[in-house]
């Protein structure tokens, strides 16, 4: 799903410039800064639920949290690491997390508000912290842990179709 989402950005930003797909990051913030929004476009709103329904299953949080899910498996990273292993492995999953929303930052919801860039650090980290909340903090604590076959049929079906939407009506236009 990551992938034809960020394939319907660059097509749609590409599409807009005349390049046939943009892959520079750079280039689709600079055309958003120009044109507005993606996160506010309607051709690429199927491709922004799909990004926010993405996002549980890549961080592994509740309701996609099975490798680390304490009271059914008994192994894992948790058993397995222990001390300083344990730590640099949570330390790289909080910098993937950020990582993961501040593309979705950039890909859907980028701009800034001053000239000074302490500002802007502080409406990109607010952007993140709302990203966060719609997308993992909601999902959290209004499902359940799904089993690993659940997990898998929704977890394929549901953000393929949106991101597939959403690449059709970007190539239509």
């Amino acid at each position: 799903p990551l992938l034809m989402i960020l394939l319907a950005v660059a097509m749609l930003v590409g599409k807009a410039t005349g390049t046939g797909a943009e892959f520079s990051l750079l280039a689709i913030v600079d055309w958003q800064q120009n044109a507005g929004s993606l996160g506010l476009n309607p051709v690429m709103i199927p491709a922004l639920l799909a990004y926010l329904i993405f996002l549980p299953g890549t961080m592994g949080v509740p309701p996609f949290d099975i490798p680390e899910a304490e009271t059914e498996v008994l192994e894992g990273p948790l058993l397995e690491y222990g001390g300083p292993l344990l730590a640099l492995f949570q330390i790289g999953s909080a910098l993937k997390t950020f990582v993961v929303l501040g593309l979705g930052v950039a890909l859907f919801f980028p701009g800034t508000i001053s000239d000074f860039w302490i500002v802007n650090l502080i409406w990109f980290v607010f952007k993140c912290l709302v990203l966060m909340l719609l997308s993992l903090t909601l999902v959290k604590s209004a499902t359940g842990r799904f089993r690993i076959d659940q997990a898998f049929r929704f977890y394929v079906k549901v953000p393929t179709v949106l991101a597939l939407v959403s690449l059709a009506l970007v190539w239509a236009l």
